[in-house]
């Protein structure tokens, strides 16, 4: 931690910041968009830790998802869909990785659980094509109304019905549509208890589809089995995140939680009790 609770008292965040920011050895870049490294201040109950920034999309990705209350407003609402903020942060991965191996075409990306359509509205956001599939019909049909409800043109997008489980192809058994990522919230045994044992199988199906070498995908699942699962079907794992993040605390606050939040444990801090993996990975 860059300093002690004392001393952390006597300066606002943004001072805090100038503070550090002479300390460093390295010169800071006049224009922010210009800087290689970036730096961020996290809080937390057990203090002040400076960290470095791994991944940070231009403004523009960033504000990508500044219709966020049209979406909290869309047609169709599904209880299992993933976090907004956080898929935001996958689909901006998942293009990095996509404009090194697509130069000249728009990217196409799959998500062959699309539930609601959350990822494919943040793809579709970012220029991107997007194919959806789901193995219930109320989630294609809602998905189409959702996409539809944000303003995206139904040229740019296509939702399948079929099993995600089975081989990916387009209608009328025709070869499997070609695609540049992928990305699946899989079935992890709440409000699709009947498809949780059905993982392995839908990594498999993506991994036979896939048509471009290296293909990244990201892989979204209740628990580290998920690793094993991708590994058992050929993947090689780039990368893995807990959301929320593992021991981390929020700071301490005198507010009193409101009724609709998470629970708290013994020491007072609210937590969430449903843990997600993310897992970065490429069929190679």
């Amino acid at each position: 931690p860059p300093g002690d609770q004392q001393t952390r008292q006597r300066y606002q965040k943004q001072a805090l910041l100038c503070c550090i920011a002479q300390k460093l050895q390295a010169p800071a870049a006049l224009d922010s968009k210009n800087a290689g490294t970036r730096l961020l201040l996290v809080e937390s109950k057990m203090g002040l830790s400076l960290t470095r920034i791994l991944h940070f999309p231009n403004q523009s990705l960033m504000e990508s998802f500044d219709c966020k209350d049209a979406w909290a407003q869309r047609p169709f609402q599904y209880s299992s869909a993933f976090n907004p903020v956080a898929a935001s942060v996958c689909i901006d991965i998942l293009m990095s990785c996509v404009r090194r191996a697509v130069r000249d075409d728009t990217p196409t990306i799959l998500d062959p659980t699309c539930g609601s359509g959350t990822f494919l509205h943040l793809a579709l956001s970012r220029g991107m094509h997007g194919i959806g599939r789901d193995v219930a019909i109320k989630c294609v049909d809602g998905t189409c109304r959702n996409l539809l409800h944000m303003g995206h043109s139904g040229t740019f997008f296509e939702v399948l019905h079929g099993d995600s489980a089975d081989e990916i192809s387009l209608p009328g058994g025709t070869a499997a549509p070609l695609f540049h990522c992928a990305v699946a919230n899989l079935p992890w045994g709440k409000n699709s208890v009947d498809y949780a044992d059905q993982n392995s199988r839908i990594i498999a199906a993506v991994k036979k589809a896939a048509r471009t070498p290296d293909l990244p995908c990201v892989f979204i699942g209740k628990d580290e089995s998920i690793r094993a699962e991708v590994e058992g079907q050929g993947f090689v794992i780039e990368g893995v995140a807990f959301v929320p993040p593992r021991d981390f605390q929020r700071p301490s606050t005198r507010k009193r939680p409101k009724k609709s939040q998470a629970p708290s444990n013994e020491e007072g801090e609210s937590f969430s009790e449903t843990e997600f993996v993310v897992v970065l990975t490429r069929a190679p």
